[in-house]
């Protein structure tokens, strides 16, 4: 299949509507078993494991969301208070307590429809496997109760990066020594989910929670892949639109790199305050990705020669040319960060020196 094809090929792809606000549009693909968010119903793929798309050694079996969770009603065990620290298209995160300990936690709460649940399970499944590290969000508890599914989540008080990057449009611009810290602490995480043969498959800002003790960690894995011995790839049209790489526009193969050109892109975020062609409609930036490639940067922007290279390198069209998670943190531009004081110091500063609860940051 031509370029040019796949891209119009893609044009047929039913996407949410644009709300006017990047937060509430975000433009995640997903193919849905009843037809929804789809390319063609012949490449829906047929499997009672999440969609054919994770785990389909036997070691590999995702349990059902029942055995994955308790079933019983979250409120015996948590206080949830209104204060809205995120919304997506799947549900809508609440500031909440520990009834016990009084600690703070995120609580998503989502309605479990029929057709939602085998993508829960594999959710809940990653992330509890994953979250051991220290930069990836920590899994608490799951209830289902009332036909809703509630996840508990460690807190990160200073909300995610794209809070930060939603200043640029006010003058923020991102030192090199923060963009290095940020990029740092991302490829921690996605150093060990790869090691774990794991695809995020849906990195930008929003995903990036931070805390301001100078945290960073890798959140939602609502579109998390495991890649196993027999299938050490995947080709479903999943993520966020314009985080999108290449090959998974193209809908063939891909792998593990995919992660790393949507981290270009983030670092494009942090560069421009937005990814490119936002602006343009998904389908129609898609084409110009396939066809012209990604736009310069914006000619205000400059970059050293260390930082031009972690781009060039990531957002090589050829996956087999970029770099590995764990390859990239050896790079020189990673040695000159701020650290995690000096970035924690950064957000008070830009928060206004306060824990005020954090409202508006995407969770999906």
């Amino acid at each position: 299949m031509s370029q040019v094809q796949a891209a119009v090929n893609f044009m047929n792809i039913r996407m949410s509507q644009d709300r006017g606000n990047r937060r509430f549009s975000d433009k995640r693909i997903r193919m849905f078993s009843d037809g929804k968010y789809r390319m063609s119903a012949s490449e829906v793929p047929v499997s009672p494991y999440i969609l054919g798309d994770y785990y389909e050694e036997e070691e590999y079996l995702i349990p059902q969301l029942s055995d994955l969770c308790v079933h019983s009603n979250p409120t015996a065990y948590y206080n949830i208070s209104s204060t809205l620290l995120g919304q997506g298209g799947y549900g809508e995160v609440y500031l909440g307590e520990e009834k016990r300990t009084k600690e703070k936690v995120a609580i998503k709460r989502m309605i479990v429809y029929p057709q939602d649940r085998d993508m829960f399970a594999a959710e809940i499944y990653i992330q509890r496997e994953t979250c051991a590290h220290p930069n990836v969000v920590r899994f608490k508890h799951a209830f289902t109760f009332n036909g809703y599914l509630t996840v508990i989540l460690e807190y990160m008080d200073a909300g995610c990066l794209t809070d930060v990057l939603e200043q640029h449009k006010f003058g923020l611009v991102l030192q090199e020594e923060q963009i290095s810290f940020i990029l740092l602490e991302v490829l921690k995480a996605l150093s060990f989910l790869h090691s774990c043969r794991r695809i995020h498959r849906d990195i930008k800002s929003d995903n990036v929670l931070m805390s301001y003790g100078g945290q960073l960690k890798l959140a939602d894995f609502g579109f998390a892949a495991q890649l196993t011995q027999s299938k050490n790839n995947r080709k479903t049209t999943v993520g966020t639109a314009y985080w999108m790489a290449p090959e998974v526009i193209n809908g063939i193969d891909y792998d593990e790199k995919v992660d790393m050109w949507s981290l270009g892109i983030m670092i494009r975020e942090m560069l421009e305050g937005e990814p490119p062609y936002l602006a343009l409609p998904s389908t129609k930036a898609h084409f110009l990705i396939l066809t012209e490639g990604l736009p310069k940067l914006e000619t205000n922007v400059q970059i050293s020669e260390n930082l031009e290279q972690v781009l060039s390198f990531t957002l090589n069209h050829d996956p087999s040319k970029r770099p590995t998670a764990s390859s990239l943190l050896r790079h020189p531009f990673l040695v000159d960060n701020c650290g995690a004081d000096e970035f924690g110091k950064f957000l008070k500063k830009l928060k206004g020196g306060n824990d005020k609860e954090k409202e508006g940051c995407t969770i999906s």
